[in-house]
């Protein structure tokens, strides 16, 4: 009998070091998890602070190079945007493409072979235009002065221009001379006074001498 109850205490002995070695265990397993969930966190704040820093930079059109002199004459702000990184880009009148808003870029662009070749093609042809605007001119000043004496030797009065030149245009309205003719009385006087009457004065003075 008093065999069985050592037996029986030491069983119980046994049992209470089991349960205190898995309430042991136990609490060193949430001790452990407590740093385990702060490396978490500590590792996703630090993968947000990365997002944060690799953020891709946004480019806007920049104004000012609307009034530089290397791209003002070609370069406007393209209508042309990405909703998505909110991008502004840059658009060439010459060459009818965007470029990317970025300055570097767009002096590349100046400097490749196409806005090059376009830009010179452009400019012969503004002085082309510019000869047939002076031609077309000198057209009109001549049509006005020849008017002008035509008058004098009919010994027309100067007040019939005031009838004959918003004429001229309806009779001949494919004519861009007639059309662009405006030499009413008062610059016809001009033209005779000014202009004629001075030159033909010249002459005479020379044929006199």
């Amino acid at each position: 009998m008093d065999r069985y109850l050592v037996k029986s205490s030491i069983e119980e002995s046994r049992g209470t070091q089991r349960e205190l070695q898995l309430l042991q265990e136990c609490n060193g397993m949430s001790e452990s998890t407590e740093p385990v969930a702060s490396s978490s966190t500590s590792s996703s704040s630090s993968i947000s602070t990365r997002k944060m820093k690799s953020k891709r930079r946004v480019h806007r059109f920049n104004n000012l190079w609307l009034e530089d002199e290397n791209f003002k004459d070609w370069l406007v702000k393209s209508e042309k945007s990405t909703k998505t990184c909110g991008y502004e880009y840059a658009y060439c009148k010459v060459c009818d493409v965007t470029i990317f808003p970025n300055k570097t870029d767009i002096l590349r662009h100046k400097k490749s072979d196409k806005h090059s070749s376009l830009t010179r093609t452009i400019q012969k042809n503004k002085k082309i235009s510019s000869l047939l605007d002076k031609s077309h001119y000198y057209k009109v000043k001549t049509a006005e002065i020849k008017l002008a004496a035509a008058l004098v030797e009919g010994n027309v009065p100067f007040l019939f221009m005031d009838t004959l030149a918003p004429l001229l245009p309806q009779i001949f309205p494919d004519s861009k001379i007639a059309c662009d003719l405006a030499s009413k009385r008062t610059k016809t006087t001009s033209i005779i006074k000014e202009n004629l009457g001075k030159y033909f004065q010249n002459e005479i003075c020379t044929h006199l001498r």
